[in-house]
């Protein structure tokens, strides 16, 4: 009888152990494990800034992203993550604006390229994180996605002449996924190839015409934007808009629907004094391993 009474005590308290603590431990594990995918994609975004600061072309740098998190020995297995670079055509970016010396409007188009990660957490919230454009974007659903780090725009204005400077990245590289079956490490190589810069006209306006999974962010980042410039002083900020045609985002509020294609979003501004846009162009790679 003591003994039947001593093995329930031990079924009792290993099945409060499996229902109850694996599930926070698990729980907080994979908490972990975005928060650190979150900051990786931060340090490869770093990484591409400081390598176009620097000039440094064919240079290629690694940056690590952790695939896995870790898990609980026998009664959890660890949550993968799955990366990947993508560049598909339909995924693109074009600036429009009057070029500089000229009267007619000047049309840049340039491929963005996405390097992806999904992580299918079981216990803590299932995340995507993304960085496209020179932004790293963090998605939980279609409707609760947000803007991490935003690219580089700068607005000043002295008197009435209002100057914009906009930063746009240009990714290039093979298709690629991976994921590993073990707490592990991947790298991803970025490698800075060259870039370009167009001035603008005086006068003239801006028109940032793009495409991309993740139209809740942008909206709700440029609207910021917007809001943020206005409130500095800076009064010709963003408006955005809907592009005409299939797929066109509509703005105002985020979708509940699932995004299966790539949305249009066109970001427009009114008429600055002076505007510079830089194109910058890189070559990404995405290897498994542990980082050298």
């Amino acid at each position: 009888m003591g003994t039947l009474l001593a093995l329930l005590v031990f079924l009792s308290i290993f099945g409060i152990f499996l229902t109850e603590y694996v599930p926070l431990w698990m729980t907080d594990n994979e908490e972990s494990f975005s928060n650190s995918v979150a900051s990786q994609f931060g340090a490869i975004k770093q990484t591409m800034d400081s390598l176009y600061v620097s000039g440094k072309t064919s240079f290629a740098v690694a940056n690590p992203v952790s695939m896995a998190s870790n898990g609980v020995p026998v009664f959890a297995q660890p949550t993968q993550g799955i990366l990947g670079f993508s560049e598909p055509s339909y995924l693109y970016t074009n600036v429009s604006f009057i070029l500089g010396g000229t009267s007619h409007w000047f049309w840049q188009n340039f491929s963005t390229g996405m390097i992806q990660d999904r992580l299918g957490d079981r216990y803590y919230v299932p995340l995507t994180y993304a960085l496209e454009g020179d932004s790293v974007i963090q998605s939980q659903s279609a409707y609760q996605q947000t803007v991490l780090f935003q690219p580089s725009v700068i607005a000043n204005q002295s008197g009435a002449r209002p100057s914009l400077y906009l930063t746009m990245f240009s990714m290039t590289g093979n298709n690629t996924n991976g994921a590993t079956t073990s707490t592990g490490l991947a790298e991803v190589y970025t490698t800075y190839m060259s870039s370009q810069t167009y001035t603008g006209a005086y006068n003239t306006r801006v028109f940032l015409n793009f495409t991309t999974y993740y139209p809740c962010a942008w909206s709700n980042s440029w609207n910021k934007t917007s809001v943020t410039l206005n409130t500095s002083g800076y009064r010709f900020g963003p408006n955005v808009h809907p592009l005409p045609g299939p797929n066109a985002y509509p703005v105002g509020a985020c979708s509940n629907n699932l995004v299966q294609y790539p949305e249009k979003l066109q970001i427009s501004f009114t008429p600055v004094s002076t505007f510079v846009l830089t194109v910058v162009y890189f070559q990404v790679n995405i290897g498994v391993g542990n980082p050298t």
